[in-house]
């Protein structure tokens, strides 16, 4: 099912819906523990999709083109319309995203639960099947954005399975894009490097 795509993907360096990593308990440092973020769009931050800013408008546009173009070169056919699909999921999830503000309050983000009471707050997705598919013996997860997470999970039960494994594809694209023929490569940098960061050549 999606959730082991999404383990298969978290293992691989391929960024789903949600990230995670083990580090110090910020209340008790002689701890490790699973720490669960938001996750689930593919431009830094939320504001990309939603800011009425005209340049934030221009990099959405460059955006979609971008996706489509991944496919494209990816030999996917009806790229344009599943790039759209992609493009207007991720707008969904950046709704439910956090601010940056709140996301760097620590009191905010420190969450402490059981992954059955993350399931349970996050109908939807099945965190507690992620985790046994990357074999994280997880009892306690620290989770930083809880209502995020449940929004999250919430549209990916209402998304078609064929959107979240696009999504999934095109993170792996852009992911490896160095690693693929160089036609990925240029492309990936084209919107990452030149579209989003100004950074003219390669």
């Amino acid at each position: 099912g999606y959730p082991a795509l999404v383990a298969a993907a978290l293992r691989n360096g391929v960024r789903g819906p949600f990230g995670a990593y083990v580090g110090q308990d910020d209340k008790d440092p002689e701890t490790y523990v699973l720490s669960v973020y938001q996750g689930g769009i593919g431009m830094p931050d939320r504001d990309y999709y939603l800011s009425d800013n005209p340049k934030m408008a221009d990099t959405r546009t460059a955006y979609v083109a971008h996706l489509q173009k991944m496919l494209e070169l990816a030999g996917q056919s009806d790229a344009a319309a599943r790039a759209k699909a992609v493009m207007a999921f991720e707008t969904e999830i950046a709704k439910v995203h956090w601010t940056r503000v709140d996301s760097r309050d620590a009191d905010k983000t420190y969450n402490k639960m059981t992954v059955a009471q993350l399931d349970a707050s996050a109908p939807g997705f099945s965190f507690a099947a992620a985790f046994k598919a990357n074999n994280i013996p997880a009892t306690d997860v620290l989770v930083a954005q809880p209502s995020a997470l449940a929004g999250i999970a919430k549209l990916i039960g209402a998304t078609d399975l064929a959107v979240l494994k696009d999504q999934l594809l095109l993170r792996s694209l852009d992911g490896f894009a160095d690693y693929l023929p160089d036609a990925f490569g240029k492309e990936n940098f084209a919107f990452f490097g030149t579209a989003l960061s100004g950074t003219p050549e390669r």
